[in-house]
């Protein structure tokens, strides 16, 4: 009393449910913590390999110019190599810092045309170095309301990570055309080794990487992350179409209107004080 025993047992039913629910809720804040452990883990020993790979030449070259032995011609090298370390270091740097500075996008009218061919010009020459192809493909000068910086960044490290991904004598695309939805619609073509099923669902977590070959530089795992993130701030989204072997797809969607709903200004993002079209590493 005062209760019923059929009350009793939907109060029991649901006194169950809540403990199975809080339960669900622990074990996947614990797997979302081991996620991120891993994730940090990988980071680490990728950054540490990197920077002593980048730190050596610089090392060599200080010791060398202290005693005054090296050859001139070894030196002029060894200067180079230094050189090509530090501004690595600096972009390593300034990679981790995109998430934890406060910026309001800066938006304005921006031809899509004038991106896609800034962009194409950026890296064409690195398209030139590994043999491949770029092509673009434009349907609209008509203007769109974005923070024209940040779009240079998010379509440069995508064209980026599809030349890395391409054979030498294939070709990459990159694209502006307007859908049915109002949105903009960039998409980056590559005819490479596709994406795996297994790592498909990490490709756009912070620091997941799979630039991971041999001595060559690994990739900080950050580029994609901060292409999804700007789509976001933009009111837009970023999809993927990918299968081994038959190439990737990735397309950005971006809203014309005036103004942007999804636009936070209190949202937390950073822009690299370098180049706007420096590719981030994924």
């Amino acid at each position: 009393a005062p209760y019923t025993y059929p009350e009793i047992e939907r109060i029991r039913d649901v006194a169950e449910l809540m403990d199975n629910l809080l339960v669900r809720s622990q074990l996947g804040a614990q797997r979302e913590l081991q996620a991120r452990f891993e994730s940090l883990a990988i980071m680490s020993r990728g950054l540490a390999h990197d920077l002593k790979n980048l730190i050596t030449p610089v090392a060599t070259f200080l010791n060398g110019y202290e005693s005054g032995k090296t050859p001139l011609a070894e030196e002029a090298n060894l200067y180079s190599a230094a050189r090509r370390s530090m501004r690595v270091i600096s972009d390593y740097v300034e990679e981790t810092h995109f998430f934890s500075k406060q910026m309001v996008p800066r938006l304005e009218p921006v031809n899509p045309a004038e991106l896609i061919r800034e962009v194409a010009l950026a890296l064409r020459a690195k398209a030139e170095r590994e043999s491949i192809t770029l092509e673009v493909g434009i349907s609209t000068e008509e203007a769109i309301r974005a923070d024209r910086v940040l779009l240079l960044r998010l379509l440069a490290n995508l064209v980026d990570n599809a030349i890395d991904a391409s054979t030498p004598g294939s070709r990459v695309s990159l694209q502006a055309r307007w859908g049915q939805d109002s949105h903009i619609k960039f998409s980056v073509v590559d005819s490479g080794v596709g994406i795996s099923a297994e790592i498909l669902p990490r490709i756009f977590e912070p620091y997941f990487t799979t630039k991971d070959r041999g001595n060559s530089l690994r990739g900080f795992g950050l580029g994609l992350a901060i292409c999804q993130k700007i789509a976001e701030i933009h009111g837009g989204k970023i999809g993927v179409r990918t299968a081994p072997g038959a190439g990737t797809t990735f397309e950005v969607s971006i809203p014309k209107g005036e103004s942007h709903p999804h636009l936070d200004p209190s949202m937390t993002l950073a822009m690299a004080t370098g180049s706007p079209l420096l590719p981030a590493s994924a």
